[in-house]
């Protein structure tokens, strides 16, 4: 049969209609699942949260997990779109603005001006580790991410030029081992399945050799600043735990001069203060050294029956003196063997005695090395450095002056070791007496350690805690110290 031309155009209208309907509903089809998709996408990568329910939020968390995240999450388009965004809209334009000034940056589809990836994405990790996510390309995403970083650093030393062959060294050590810093925050936030080894981005041999170098070529110098920025900076990081750049006995010889004057944080062991102390209590006592705080002014116009409408009616000039009376100034000063003290370390004396040093070797120069017997911190002048190694050496040296060891502490070890042994028999009440004679009732931090360590090698360090814990009377910063020591024993 022979359609007329008018049947043929309402036919073919018809089928034209009849596409358009059915790419209407396909299109519509695909923009509600994209919406879907999206809804589980943004707000993981810093986007708005539809219906309030915030992945980051403990409140809503499980809301956004059970109502946009799992309907989705196994789609191959979600897993495809989710990291193409993640790549698009976070990590390429972090690269991007990193490059440009604070005006000229870039938003994202979020309205993010990102310029360090490296914050949404520990944000994001822990919430896949929630919700049990693995997918290859986003780990392969994530791992490009940190050798990009790894690549521009490198370029970025190439381009840098420091003032000597030791701080380019310096600069090219500390520019690499802060991009493995960042993949071991990474690995910190992130499960089993997304962990990238150091070594793959950046060999941790190469950031050690430039350690070696700047050490090497600033001692070569006398470079001292340098080479002990170089030591605390390379000893302080886990990742180079396995590492050894200079012996303690090579480091002591650099930093402590022939004719040191040795000096004690430490109370109770013959320190000036030990002696020569009053009874303010204003006043921190530390071995030779001492700390006085104290504040002055205040209260000098009683202001409590002000009101807001009588405050407002002074002026200006009665405001203003009224605010300097009541005001008040807090006082510190420091004291070195009864004299105000002048070393450049002072004013940390404090933190230093209660982070566990206790002994200080002061150079004839100004310099100085503060020691314990896991870490030294050098003033060279130029700053403070911590430097971490094995400093028994030094510590049993700086001890000798104090007379912490010889015929009185020979005594001591003999009185530990017959309370340790009265234990072992089961002699709990001969113990406690023993420990509380060897400790003069639980003040001298000495024995009470060597007591704790020798139970902790017969195999009862609980038992010796719990014995200690019953008596111990130590002061604040010994306090500090021996739970430092404790943790170093366990």
């Amino acid at each position: 049969m022979v359609l007329s031309k008018g049947r043929k155009i309402i036919l073919i209208t018809a089928v034209v209609v009849a596409i358009l309907v059915i790419a209407y509903f396909a299109y519509t089809t695909y923009r509600n699942a994209q919406s879907k998709i999206d809804a589980a996408i943004e707000p993981i990568l810093g986007g708005y949260a539809l219906s309030y329910a915030d992945p980051y939020d403990t409140e809503t968390a499980e809301e956004f997990i059970e109502r946009y995240w799992n309907p989705v999450k196994d789609k191959s388009s979600f897993q495809k779109k989710f990291v193409k965004q993640l790549q698009e809209q976070v990590i390429d334009l972090s690269f991007q603005n990193a490059e440009l000034d604070m005006e000229d940056r870039i938003s994202n589809e979020y309205w993010d001006e990102i310029t360090n990836a490296q914050e949404p994405i520990l944000k994001m990790m822990p919430f896949l580790q929630k919700v049990g996510y693995e997918e290859e390309n986003l780990k392969t995403c994530l791992k490009d991410y940190y050798l990009r970083l790894a690549e521009n650093e490198r370029a970025d030393q190439q381009e840098a030029q420091a003032d000597s062959e030791q701080e380019q060294e310096l600069n090219d050590a500390n520019g690499l081992m802060s991009v493995l810093e960042k993949v071991s925050e990474f690995n910190d936030a992130a499960a089993d399945y997304y962990q990238i080894p150091e070594d793959e981005i950046i060999p941790i041999e190469e950031v050690s050799e430039h350690y070696q170098a700047a050490i090497q070529l600033a001692q070569n110098a006398d470079d001292l600043p340098v080479v002990a920025k170089a030591l605390s900076q390379a000893t302080s990081s886990p990742l180079l735990k396995e590492q050894s750049f200079m012996s303690s006995d090579q480091i002591a010889d650099l930093f402590v001069a022939s004719d040191a004057d040795i000096y004690t944080l430490r109370n109770g062991i013959g320190g000036y203060y030990d002696i020569y102390k009053d009874q303010d209590s204003y006043m921190t006592y530390y071995g030779d050294f001492a700390y006085e705080t104290y504040t002055s002014g205040g209260k000098k116009y009683d202001t409590s029956a002000f009101t807001p409408g009588l405050w407002n009616a002074l002026t200006p000039g009665q405001q203003s003196e009224i605010r300097s009376g009541n005001s008040t100034t807090t006082h510190h000063n420091y004291y070195f063997l009864g004299k105000d003290a002048e070393q450049s370390f002072a004013s940390d004396i404090p933190d230093l005695a209660q982070s566990g040093y206790g002994y200080v070797f002061c150079n004839p120069d100004g310099s100085a090395m503060f020691v314990s017997a896991k870490s030294a911190t050098c003033y060279t002048g130029s700053g403070a450095y911590p430097i971490k190694g094995d400093f028994t050496k030094l510590v049993d040296r700086a001890a000798a002056k104090y007379n912490v060891s010889g015929e009185a502490q020979s005594q001591a070890d003999d009185a530990v070791q017959s309370a340790v042994a009265a234990f072992l028999a089961g002699n709990y009440d001969d113990t406690v007496d023993m420990f509380l004679s060897f400790s003069d009732n639980g003040t001298r931090l000495v024995p009470i350690c060597q007591f704790m360590k020798q139970m902790a090698q017969n195999g009862f360090l609980d038992e010796g805690i719990e014995l200690v814990y019953s008596f111990i009377d130590l002061s604040d910063e010994d306090m500090v110290q021996f739970e430092k020591f404790l943790s170093e024993l366990s």
